[in-house]
């Protein structure tokens, strides 16, 4: 009987065999991280973020303080400092106590990261594609073994992360998740609270949130990080945030062994502290247009890049967040050009655009 509109077909069910694909591609993955760390010169320090931030927890708990004399007598280079050095604020080291206990805290640290890295791709795939897909998702776990030449060095964001055991791969999978749920961004500036407190940056995953649901999102983002800091403030007392904002602007952008930033490039040009403000004007300039933007799609790049242009120091684990876009990116491409199972993505308005928020309109 007709109905008078177009006909949706159901997604076809992927042939079971073919879930062997995606489970291969992770075992690859594991492998080439066993390759990557017995391939690691001694002089590199391994898990050493980790290493961090377990200190940082240990020093909190013992009474002493986060920051070295040499971070807050003047300016310092952070790997001339680490691990001992910390650049977080106070708080992240009172979230990481749990973590921090011996071989059993690293273990749930990396399962963690790589828990939330995996999943987030894997939802990424299934909300472009209407259902979870063996090959897609396969195709997206071997390219987080992607390694990009640079001169003088490679650069591997994968399993530099995974071996520095640094809190990036969980948050390019915590930006996965983000776009994985759609328009269900309730959830998100809880989030953004608590690991604005860990590291300042992804505070800013708030303003996705904002773009649902209007500025009582960052409020309530706001409202938690709060909290946090209030709890721990009897354990990391009121001077050592007066000593974190010295340590931070005491550090001078680290350019070496392939990383990059917007404070690198402009370095040479302005000196460093112009250099370090320019990183957070741009950062700002993205963030609005953010939330300005009417596609989707583009204002999340504009967040994700608002969000990392005032990082000083860029390894290589941060184009972790480069390749989540360039998995939601490929993946709509994919759709696009001929997968009959995938109805057209919602747009959220931005904000101010004068439509009434969950309208469903062009896509973005």
């Amino acid at each position: 009987m007709a109905t008078g509109g177009p006909e949706r077909l159901s997604p076809a069910r992927p042939r079971p065999a073919l879930w062997l694909l995606p489970a291969l591609a992770a075992m690859v993955c594991g492998a080439f991280l066993i390759v990557a760390l017995a391939a690691t010169p001694p002089q590199n320090a391994i898990f050493v973020d980790w290493t961090t931030y377990s200190l940082g927890s240990e020093r909190v708990l013992d009474g002493q303080s986060l920051y070295l004399p040499e971070q807050l007598a003047g300016p310092y280079h952070l790997p001339d400092v680490t691990p001992q050095g910390y650049v977080y604020p106070p708080p992240s080291a009172v979230l990481f106590v749990p973590f921090s206990y011996g071989q059993v805290g690293l273990a749930l640290w990396l399962i963690l990261n790589l828990g939330l890295l995996f999943s987030g791709l894997a939802a990424v795939v299934r909300r472009e594609f209407r259902q979870l897909r063996p090959v897609p998702l396969a195709l997206v776990f071997i390219g987080l073994l992607i390694i990009i030449p640079v001169p003088g060095t490679v650069l591997a964001p994968f399993p530099n992360g995974v071996l520095t055991a640094n809190v990036n791969v969980a948050l390019a999978g915590l930006l996965a998740w983000c776009w994985a749920v759609g328009s269900r961004r309730g959830w998100i500036p809880y989030v953004a609270g608590v690991v604005g407190t860990f590291k300042i940056f992804p505070g800013a995953l708030a303003l996705w949130a904002v773009r649902r649901d209007g500025w009582r999102a960052l409020a309530i983002a706001i409202g938690v990080a709060a909290a946090i800091v209030v709890v721990t403030l009897p354990l990391v007392g009121i001077s050592e945030w007066s000593a974190f904002f010295r340590a931070l602007s005491n550090a001078e952008p680290t350019c070496d062994g392939g990383r990059s930033s917007i404070a690198c490039l402009a370095l040479p040009l302005i000196g460093s502290s112009l250099a370090k403000i320019l990183g957070l004007v741009v950062g700002g300039v993205l963030l609005l247009l953010a939330l300005r933007a009417r596609g989707e799609f583009m204002a999340f790049v504009l967040l994700t890049a608002g969000m990392l242009a005032a990082v000083e120091d860029g390894h290589s684990h941060y184009l972790l967040f480069g390749y989540v876009l360039l998995v939601i990116g490929l993946c709509r491409l994919r759709v696009r050009r001929g997968l009959p199972t995938q109805a057209p993505d919602a747009m959220i308005p931005s904000m101010g655009s004068g439509a009434p928020a969950g309208t469903r309109t062009a896509a973005g």
